[in-house]
């Protein structure tokens, strides 16, 4: 078996110490990878093994982990020549065998120094980028710089391979030329070969982007199509876009016309269709006849009529109008009322209008309208008691006229036959009385519930729908128990600051001094003026203190308002306030989330907090958070070093976390990492690994045997000495004794039974 070197440098520390020499330990501080001393694992001076870097070229080593180049032959670190394809990065590659002098340019994402590099030619912030069409260089499919091929289409004058690479579509002698409107091709702005654009219009079927490219001014889905009457352009005949022409339906007013038939309904003056008047001397619009009827003035007879009101006659019969009758059932002519007066035709029947008396059949005609005679023939007739008055079917006498009851006279007073005039005690209501002998600026006032047209009308009290009011704290008076107009008393709000009051309730305010209601303050010691609390509180005062009485949030002076009381503020109140850095959170309060304001990384959950606002965890962020085990490392960052906080062995560099901390590896510490195969056994520095653990090699496992990468059982057909064997796969009890010649114990490990010297012998 080879021996362990690890376990060998133990032993030579062991001897040393029998020695007298001090015995060193493993974990020894003063033993490091700079010590200017071979040591413990290392394989040379200061280099090799698990714990140092490895050796250069020419210095001792085990294998090639220990070596810069990874080749160890001989036990000496040695390199091989540089190539473009040893699957390393050395000579001038800028990468893994591409970039630099010798080769290939790198793919993208590879490490670069200059354009040269990579095959995009394009390296940025040393790595090899993609190939782009705005990188300022001609490089991927382009035909010149940033232009042709996969890139936009180069100018006039660049580098080109094919017609596609240029923007005239034109690529001769490997240049770009400008477009022609004769050259056959589709370029330039045109939309269609040789038509469009800036080139002459394209007939119908060819292509075009808008109705300029077309003849007939008219693009639709990008194909130019033939003149229409809705395609939203004037073509044609067209005398304005889609009407005119003949072809088209009329213009409306102020569109194109040649003639008045371009127009629809209307008159062509001066090329526009103009709106229709009563005085073209063209019949249009809603006239029935030139120049008359509808809208203009009626007709005279003999033209053309739709209804009555076009006529002057008011009659219109088979579409004309018709000369006045008295018998056409239209007031026309002369006459007074539909088919009478005007002394042309029958007299009229009460009720009907007159000019004179003469227009009437039985009656006078008073005031256009013929009426009975009775009240209004200037005769005392009927049962009138004085002429056209009194009696009943005419209207009242006035005072001094004849009469024979009250209901006779205007004044309703009747005395001596005569009528008096009206007096505010005659026990009637007249003259410009409100109510009896009341109202009416004339008599004294009226009291509550009799009738009134304005508030003089009453005694100190509203008049309300024409009735004197009880007193209201709304009638604008002073009255009642008010203290003064519409307040104080007890039964109306308390007045405003100056009022007139007798007591503080009579006092919106409650202050009353000198019989006048004092302006409030937030000193008074009253709860008035909108305080939620004695002078604090409300619009006007300073905010409550806790235990003070509020309406909301805003009454208190810190904490929240809740069932009407300012509370003591806390952590939960829905407010920034106490020390707290944001709302509910920082400072005495919890920890904040990101982006809440903080004064502080103390002050997150995430421990950083960047201009003055808690910011998410990153693995860059100087702070343990998130699910980092340490400073921003572990967990979802990279491995922690030595001495690092872990909870898992993939937290540390060194794959091995004890206690919560990253630790060096050793071969005691139940996990398998530096060069073990297997959980603290095999590699150059543990015990080789019993059966079932993973091996890289033979010496790696107890048994010898290596096999598909684990440590296989020792067997006694294995070919090796393991087990309890005495020599390879014989002896030691569990094989087949031993032929002579092969290494033996006693005479059990024999085929002869005989072990002299341990070997067996014949």
């Amino acid at each position: 078996m080879r021996a362990n070197p690890l376990r060998f440098a133990f032993a030579l520390v062991a001897l040393a110490a029998g020695c007298g020499a001090p015995i060193v330990q493993f974990d020894d501080p003063s033993i490091t990878c700079h010590d200017g001393k071979k040591n413990l694992e290392e394989t040379d001076t200061d280099c090799g093994g698990t714990q140092c870097t490895p050796c250069n070229d020419g210095l001792a080593c085990i294998g090639g982990g220990d070596c810069t180049s990874q080749i160890c032959v001989n036990k000496t670190c040695a390199s091989l020549p540089a190539t473009c394809k040893d699957g390393k990065r050395n000579g001038s590659e800028s990468d893994v065998d591409c970039g630099g002098a010798d080769c290939a340019g790198c793919a993208d994402g590879k490490a670069c120094s200059a354009g040269s590099d990579c095959k995009s030619a394009t390296c940025g912030s040393g790595v090899c980028t993609a190939a782009a069409c705005t990188d300022g260089l001609q490089n991927g499919s382009e035909t010149d710089i940033d232009c042709g091929g996969t890139c936009p289409r180069c100018a006039t004058g660049r580098q080109c391979r094919r017609t596609a690479d240029c923007q005239a579509g034109q690529c001769i002698d490997g240049a770009c030329a400008s477009a022609q409107c004769v050259d056959g091709l589709q370029n330039g702005d045109e939309t269609d070969v040789d038509c469009g654009g800036a080139c002459a219009a394209c007939a119908a079927g060819k292509r075009c982007g808008a109705s300029a490219d077309c003849k007939d001014h008219s693009c639709v889905s990008g194909v130019c199509v033939g003149a229409s009457c809705s395609d939203g352009q004037q073509n044609g005949k067209e005398t304005d876009v889609d009407c005119g022409g003949g072809d088209c339906g009329g213009c409306t007013v102020g569109h194109g016309c040649i003639y008045t038939r371009d127009c629809n309904g209307t008159v062509c003056i001066n090329a526009i269709c103009s709106a229709a008047s009563c005085g073209d001397s063209t019949r249009n619009g809603s006239e029935t006849d030139v120049d008359c009827g509808g809208q203009c003035v009626a007709c005279a007879e003999g033209k053309g009529c739709a209804v009555g009101a076009d006529c002057k006659s008011g009659v219109c019969t088979g579409g004309k109008c018709q000369v006045p009758s008295c018998a056409d059932g239209v007031k026309n002519g002369s006459e007074t009322d539909v088919d009478c007066g005007g002394g042309s035709c029958n007299k009229c029947d009460t009720g009907k209008q007159c000019r004179v008396s003469a227009d009437c059949a039985i009656t006078a005609c008073l005031s256009g309208v013929c009426a009975p005679t009775a009240c209004a023939d200037g005769i005392k007739n009927g049962a009138e008691s004085d002429v056209d008055c009194g009696g009943g079917a005419c209207a009242p006498c006035p005072d001094g006229k004849a009469c024979g009851k009250g209901g006779d006279c205007a004044s309703s007073v009747c005395a001596t036959g005569t009528c008096q005039v009206p007096t505010c005690d005659d026990k009637v209501q007249n003259g410009a009385e409100t109510d009896v002998d009341c109202g009416g600026g004339k008599c004294g006032p009226c009291e509550i519930g009799k009738g009134c047209h304005l508030t003089l009308d009453c005694n100190n009290v509203a008049c309300v729908s024409d009735i004197c009011a009880p007193p209201s704290c709304g009638d604008a008076l002073h009255n009642g128990a008010e203290t003064d107009v519409d307040c104080g008393g007890g039964t109306c709000s308390g007045c405003a600051t100056a009022g007139k009051c007798l007591e503080a309730r009579d006092c919106a305010n409650l202050i009353c001094t000198a019989d006048v209601c004092a302006a409030a303050s937030c000193a008074d010691k009253i709860k008035n003026q909108g305080e939620t609390d004695v002078d604090c509180g409300g619009p006007s005062c300073a905010a409550c203190n806790a235990g003070k009485g509020c309406n909301s949030n805003s009454d208190c002076d810190v904490g929240t308002c809740a069932e009407g009381v300012c509370q003591v503020p806390s952590c939960g109140d829905g407010l920034k306030n106490q020390a707290e850095s944001d709302v509910d959170c920082g400072g005495p309060c919890g920890k904040c989330a990101d982006s809440r304001a903080c004064g502080n990384g103390g002050d997150c959950h995430s421990g950083v907090c960047t201009g003055g606002v808690c910011a998410a965890p990153t693995c860059q962020d100087q702070a343990a958070n998130g699910d980092e085990t340490d400073v921003d490392c572990g967990g979802p960052c990279g491995p922690c070093q030595l001495g690092g906080g872990c909870l898992h062995a993939k937290d540390c560099l060194s794959l091995a976390c004890l206690n919560n901390v990253c630790i060096k590896p050793s071969c005691g510490d139940d996990i398998q990492n530096g060069e073990e195969t297997g959980k603290d056994c095999g590699g150059p520095a543990c015990a080789a690994c019993p059966a079932g653990l993973g091996c890289g090699k033979d010496a790696d496992c107890q048994s010898l045997v290596c096999a598909a990468s684990v440590c296989a059982q020792a067997t006694c057909q294995d070919g090796v000495k393991n087990g309890a064997e005495t020599d390879i796969d014989c002896g030691g009890g569990t094989c087949d004794g031993c032929p002579d010649g092969k290494a033996c114990v006693h005479g059990g490990d024999c085929q002869s039974s005989t072990c002299l010297n341990a070997v067996c012998a014949p």
